[in-house]
């Protein structure tokens, strides 16, 4: 048949062009591309780890500067690679070094609160100032005030009483205790001076009495909602400052002057006292 005489013929011209081929030459130049390919693997696998150390021995050194010891250091770095962040992230920013620490905890039940505390206060994340929104429950001022309501419509009157790594503590400062029960929802809505204000939610893991005060156990939450109050967020300055007004006296305009402070600045407008 036609078709079977091509597929011959084929198949012998084939046999003769492999035949003038040196099969050394291909085995040669086989192992040539496999060397090329290996030798690109492998520069490319040395450099991602030259950028790696030289990355790492930089983070240690600004680390250094903040005066944080090996094992923080260590942790920080770590628990953000573990995240998929950049480290350095972990040290100019609170809300990127609360999720690195709180991965850390969530890994190391038997962590080291004082280890965690001192990391805190050496880059500057123990104090949120006022007008800076905060990102976790953890930023939440002591004894700041709110309001909880529970899932059945009820509310009553609390305030930041304590807070450690894990929990958060309130307070009930109403005087009829409301009838509560572990594992209840609760939200929680309080307003932060020059901030804004603020709705978390949670579940109270714990329920106990403290000198004759009913606290509340509620674990942090990242999920936060915030409303703003006012356009742009006010700073307090204390500054202090005279104010001038015009008016007339005796028929002529002079300027009257008022001593006093500068109570709070924004981008509207300022306080003056």
């Amino acid at each position: 048949m036609p078709e079977e005489k091509l597929a011959i013929e084929g198949y012998q011209k084939a046999v003769e062009k492999l035949s003038g081929v040196d099969i050394n030459a291909i085995v040669f130049l086989l192992f040539l591309i496999l060397i090329i390919i290996l030798a690109v693997l492998f520069l490319n696998s040395l450099s991602k780890k030259l950028k790696a150390k030289y990355q790492y021995s930089k983070f240690v050194k600004y680390a250094k500067e903040k005066e944080l010891s090996n094992e923080q250091i260590s942790i920080l770095w770590v628990y953000s690679k573990k995240m998929g962040r950049d480290p350095f992230l972990a040290l100019e920013f609170k809300s990127s070094f609360e999720k690195v620490i709180d991965l850390y905890i969530k890994d190391n039940p038997n962590f080291d609160e004082n280890l965690i505390n001192d990391m805190r206060g050496k880059l500057g994340f123990d104090v949120v100032p006022s007008f800076v929104p905060i990102n976790v429950t953890k930023d939440i001022d002591l004894f700041q005030g709110g309001r909880i309501t529970l899932e059945v419509g009820r509310s009553f009157n609390v305030v930041l009483y304590d807070k450690d790594e894990l929990y958060m503590y309130w307070a009930i400062t109403d005087k009829n205790i409301p009838n509560l029960n572990v594992g209840d929802r609760v939200k929680i809505s309080f307003v932060r001076k020059s901030d804004c204000a603020y709705v978390i939610e949670g579940q109270t893991e714990d329920i106990f009495k403290e000198s004759g005060t009913v606290i509340l156990k509620i674990p942090y939450t990242f999920e936060i909602l915030r409303t703003h109050r006012r356009e742009y967020p006010r700073i307090d300055t204390g500054i202090e400052a005279v104010l001038g007004k015009k008016i007339k006296e005796d028929d002529e305009e002079i300027i009257k002057w008022y001593i006093g402070r500068i109570l709070n600045i924004s981008p509207s407008g300022a306080r003056f006292a």
